[in-house]
């Protein structure tokens, strides 16, 4: 992803829609922001984020009751 690499190195804040696209598999996003956190992962993209984008997140989770998807948001937050 030729933006990763101009990104290389800095610090880039993450808004909810990213962790939202990853979670739950929105396609044609999902494809791109999984990239995104594996640069983070790799150590080649360093991101910060809000507890807001936690409280986000987790609305409709909470709303549906689906604790598969509230289990998978604290875990990438937690990481």
């Amino acid at each position: 992803m030729g933006l990763l690499r101009e990104l290389a190195g800095r610090k880039v804040y993450l808004d909810t829609n990213i962790f939202i696209y990853t979670v739950e598999e929105a396609l044609p996003w999902a494809t791109q922001t999984v990239e995104v956190f594996r640069a983070i992962d790799r150590g080649e993209l360093f991101a910060a984020t809000s507890d807001l984008s936690l409280a986000e997140a987790l609305v409709k989770p909470f709303a549906l009751g689906n604790r598969a998807a509230i289990a998978a948001y604290l875990g990438i937050f937690q990481t």
